[in-house]
């Protein structure tokens, strides 16, 4: 399992996913 641009893609989707769910945890925040 020695993939890097795979290895590269899912860093980046870990990335925008943890931005992603920064900006829900802030709107959540401002409703509550």
């Amino acid at each position: 399992m020695d993939l890097p641009q795979e290895r590269e893609v899912f860093d980046n989707f870990k990335q925008y996913g943890i931005l992603h769910n920064k900006r829900k945890t802030k709107r959540v925040r401002k409703r509550i």
